[in-house]
């Protein structure tokens, strides 16, 4: 588990405990409400537990971002990935998927494209039987791998087993028209696919083509800069969005003395939480 994570859990567990002066999570404080159906879910996941967080409210400017890519370029499949492993992109991705769908009109589906070591079934408390390798291997329909989750709008296709050739399977033709399928089966409905880091890994690069844009988090002071160019380096051809800073503390006199831009058109965003850059062509500056 990386320090963001830790800390987003252990911030969780702080405040669903700090009425009842222990770690009953019966007894959450006043701004979190955790029914008991929900309690499953990983505390982690602080755009739900903790809708009026800063971090929370973050992740909704994020949202914005993604519903106007929608809505100009019908733009409905994003890629959330990161350089390295431990930089808090699975947590980001459903964060932003329950952001999402938190909003009034639009659905979401997640997809646990990491076909190595998948964590969205277990974040979201969902059974992980059938997933995305049964489907790809022919082993299950569409609709059997389909998993409602416990947050209204919030849909999820778990990874399912662990395959021998995850690459293979992710270059498929077959995991190509599955992306078409599910960007154009509902008009309202937003895909996010949660991936395996970029740098020594192929599958997110083969996959990044195949969906509209790509999200990159970055652990903030903490992922190399190299690593960093070496990913987006990787995505050379796909559009990205931007890029999510986690831990993002903007006192930091070292963020505030440099803004990294590149030739691929990325930044670091400013702000407490998640930063977040990136243009589209013809887009209005």
């Amino acid at each position: 588990m990386s320090r963001i994570e830790q800390a987003l859990s252990k911030a969780a567990q702080e405040r669903i405990s700090a009425k009842s002066g222990g770690p009953d999570q019966s007894s959450p404080p006043a701004n979190v409400f955790i029914p008991n159906s929900l309690t499953g879910i990983d505390p982690r996941l602080i755009a739900f537990f903790s809708s009026n967080s800063l971090a929370a409210e973050q992740y909704r400017q994020l949202r914005t971002k993604i519903i106007r890519a929608r809505k100009l370029y019908s733009h409905n499949a994003f890629l959330v990935s990161s350089a390295l492993p431990g930089e808090g992109k699975t947590v980001t991705a459903i964060c932003l998927a329950i952001t999402i769908a938190q909003g009034l009109h639009d659905t979401v589906l997640i997809v646990d494209s990491d076909l190595r070591r998948p964590n969205v079934h277990k974040m979201l408390s969902i059974d992980s039987g059938k997933g995305l390798s049964e489907f790809l291997m022919g082993k299950a329909s569409l609709e059997e791998v389909i998993v409602k989750t416990k947050i209204d709008k919030l849909s999820a296709i778990p990874a399912g087993s662990i395959p021998p050739n995850p690459s293979e399977l992710i270059s498929s033709e077959e995991m190509g028209r599955l992306v078409t399928e599910l960007k154009t089966r509902y008009q309202n409905r937003i895909v996010i696919f949660d991936s395996p880091p970029i740098v020594s890994i192929t599958d997110s690069v083969i996959l990044s083509h195949k969906v509209d844009e790509v999200v990159l988090v970055v652990y903030a002071n903490h992922t190399p800069k190299e690593a960093i160019m070496d990913a987006v380096a990787e995505l050379s051809g796909a559009n990205i969005t931007g890029v999510v800073l986690n831990q993002f503390d903007s006192a930091s006199r070292y963020y505030r003395k440099y803004k990294y831009k590149n030739k691929y058109g990325y930044g670091y965003g400013y702000g407490y939480g998640y930063g977040y850059g990136g243009s589209h062509k013809g887009d209005p500056q």
